[in-house]
């Protein structure tokens, strides 16, 4: 792990078990060009075995486009030397088959989500050092290009183009990488203000999804239903949680109320991870149509502070789904949860170290107003260079987001995982 363990596993016991499953296609994003029929793929799913067959000639790919610059860009410092491949499309199918594909391989992967404002994205990619990026808005390119950026951009259609070329028998398979090797870069925000980097290694995601498997439940052959941009860190997580204990994850695009329930239903699916309004309005599709839904067994959400609103209202029409609202950050790791009331107040998870403190680091009383800081196995080591003078984590290994809270036993939160 934190993926490919098992999905070499699941490969070898369960080839055709379902990986990851696309929905509808939502189609392009403002200021996306549409792409041509031919050389594209629609929507679909991916087996196990199809999973890994599938990541050789991608690694493959992404190699070649690296290998390929004259004057690549440097990476950032916390990658040690691996080149970066970021994700910048709305289509969650895409974006998930390349994230678990080159989990395999001397990579690191990065989503940058296309709806964000467009210096934003040329921010992060020129300062991170990202060296390819995937990617179908032609004005990010025209952007990178102007900004003096050395990498390559290429859309989905090129891209797969690229894959379809090459050999299978000129690949190498994916294999468990070290411990201490980054995975993943991601990002705190980016909507209002200059998004913060930093870095995910393969040990602080297999330390996040051992707590994650113990509260949250993506076990084996479970399918898990993320609704959204995997740009986010809560579907993107999803996504990883579910293929590192062996379930199947199903993405679409954005929630669609009118379809949901079939997809429900069809696909077998007993557990969504989503945020509160996909929650509220899940709830009220399934008033309208009840019987597409009896077979939800968890609503798993973050993101935001639920409402208790929104918890009545799903109890009412399906009394039988349990609803678990977690709190985390991504830079951090899950803490802990609430499974009753608004959400205001969580249990805090049993491995999970946590102290409220004052302006100058010195700890508070029990009951007093102060910043939480956490102490967790799965928190990255600090932001990205350049991305940010913020410090996330002490020597000590104690870190902080800078949110408010109070030790009462249970500490409301104030940020969750996911945006």
């Amino acid at each position: 792990m934190p993926i490919t363990s098992r999905i070499l596993e699941v490969a070898a016991t369960h080839p055709d078990q379902l990986a990851i499953v696309g929905g509808p296609s939502a189609g392009p994003a403002a200021g996306e060009s549409a792409e041509p029929a031919e050389g594209t793929r629609p929507p679909r799913s991916l087996t196990y075995a199809e999973l890994v067959a599938d990541s050789r000639t991608m690694f493959a790919a992404v190699e070649a486009l690296h290998d390929d610059q004259s004057d690549p860009p440097i990476p950032a410092p916390e990658t040690h030397g691996i080149p970066i491949t970021a994700v910048s499309l709305t289509s969650a199918f895409e974006t998930s088959r390349i994230i678990a594909g080159l989990a395999g391989f001397r990579a690191v992967s990065a989503t940058i989500d296309p709806r964000w404002p467009l210096d934003h994205q040329v921010g992060v990619i020129t300062t991170t050092g990202i060296g390819l990026v995937i990617s179908n808005p032609t004005r990010l390119a025209e952007a990178l290009a102007a900004s003096g950026w050395t990498g390559t951009v290429i859309t989905a259609a090129g891209f797969q183009a690229r894959e379809a070329a090459i050999d299978p028998a000129d690949t190498a398979p994916p294999s468990v990488r070290e411990p201490s090797k980054p995975f993943l870069m991601l990002f705190s925000s980016g909507t209002t203000s200059n998004p913060k980097a930093f870095i995910k290694t393969r040990q602080q995601y297999r330390d996040n999804v051992a707590v994650s498997s113990a509260h949250l439940e993506p076990f084996a052959g479970v399918a898990s239903l993320a609704p959204g941009p995997v740009s986010y860190s809560l579907t993107l997580y999803a996504v990883v949680e579910s293929l590192a204990t062996g379930g199947s994850v199903h993405v679409a695009d954005d929630f669609d109320p009118f379809t949901m329930g079939s997809r429900i239903t069809d696909e077998a699916i007993t557990r969504v991870v989503a945020v509160p309004a996909v929650v509220k309005a899940l709830a009220e599709a399934a008033r309208r149509t009840p019987e597409s839904f009896h077979g939800l067994d968890l609503v798993v959400t973050g993101g935001a502070n639920l409402p208790a609103s929104i918890r009545s209202a799903l109890a009412d029409v399906l009394p039988d789904t349990r609803l678990i609202s977690y709190y985390g950050a991504a830079e951090i790791g899950f803490i802990g949860d609430s499974r009753d009331g608004d959400g205001t107040w969580i249990s805090i998870y049993d491995t999970i170290g946590v102290e409220v403190r004052d302006e100058s680091g010195a700890r508070l009383p029990d009951g007093e107003i102060g910043t939480v800081w956490i102490r967790a196995a799965a928190c990255s080591d600090g932001y990205v260079t350049g991305t940010t003078d913020a410090q996330l984590r002490r020597p000590d290994g104690w870190a902080t987001v800078g949110g408010p809270g109070t030790d009462r036993k249970r500490t409301p939160p104030t940020r969750r995982t996911g945006r």
